[in-house]
């Protein structure tokens, strides 16, 4: 497998989520080009007006000077997904895909598993720059509509100002064209993400961003079945099921309302 020992975004929370919009494209001219419309008079003076029009030239300036910063940045990561070894070729191809599946509004389903085993040794970074190089001809090219599955296995995988950076780093049209993404069996850091934006996010948010315990909830959004998800995926989903289901029973003989129970999920594979 793919093994690296610095690892700039392992563990910790989840993907890159869209918490606003970033205001770039890589297929669009960056250059500087001066604004010569008239700015909008304010007042009749006519030094207000010159600063008025001074201002935003500058602003001008600043947003297309941000451009190219953001639009280099992307460039380097489809770069980097261009330039993988043979090996990470191989590894990542199982890891990251487009999938048979559809949403139940036609759009095309990317699923991101990195593996349970040595998951802490995947490089992050990498493996996401190898995703956006998938993505980019249907999404960015095509403009065309997405959404993502990422499986985590209850498992910390990024650490949140590595992927904050990583976001910073996509084009627009991944924002714009993305349906949702859905995280399965979220780490205990996305259930903390959700939990701190519940009283800020807007409604359009928790949209985008969804979580499922299971499977199956996924049936709601898109073709499970399309996504032909690992064995160790279902075998891990079926173990939350037991212990779900075992723990229910001992709480319930010891008198306790079993809805006020979260299921413990420790590691499976030292069951």
């Amino acid at each position: 497998g793919v093994i690296s020992t610095c690892n700039p975004m392992s563990d910790d929370t989840g993907p890159a989520q869209r918490l606003g919009e970033i205001g770039w494209s890589a297929d669009v001219e960056t250059s500087y080009v001066e604004d010569v419309s008239e700015p909008q008079v304010l007042s009749r003076s006519s030094s207000e007006v010159h600063s008025r029009g001074f201002c935003r030239h500058r602003c001008r300036a600043r947003e297309t000077g941000a451009e190219s910063g953001d639009t280099r940045r992307y460039r380097d990561l489809i770069r980097l997904a261009a330039e993988l070894s043979e090996e990470e070729l191989a590894d990542f191809s199982t890891w990251a895909r487009w999938s048979k599946s559809k949403t139940k509004l036609g759009a095309r389903v990317f699923v991101l598993v990195p593996p349970a085993e040595d998951a802490g040794h995947v490089d992050m970074w990498r493996l996401c720059a190898y995703a956006l190089g998938q993505m980019h001809e249907h999404v960015v090219l095509h403009n065309e509509s997405f959404a993502v599955v990422w499986v985590q296995l209850n498992d910390h995988r990024i650490w949140p100002w590595s992927a904050w950076r990583f976001r910073g780093c996509l084009h627009q049209r991944l924002f714009d064209k993305c349906e949702a993404v859905h995280v399965v069996h979220p780490s205990w850091g996305i259930h903390a993400l959700r939990l701190l934006l519940w009283p800020f996010a807007r409604d359009e948010y928790w949209d985008l961003f969804q979580a499922h315990e299971r499977i199956e909830f996924l049936d709601s959004y898109l073709d499970v079945r399309g996504l032909e998800l690992p064995e160790e995926v279902l075998k891990y989903d079926r173990f939350l099921d037991d212990r779900s289901e075992l723990l229910h029973h001992e709480v319930a003989a010891m008198g306790i309302p079993t809805g006020s129970v979260v299921p413990h999920t420790q590691d499976y594979r030292e069951e």
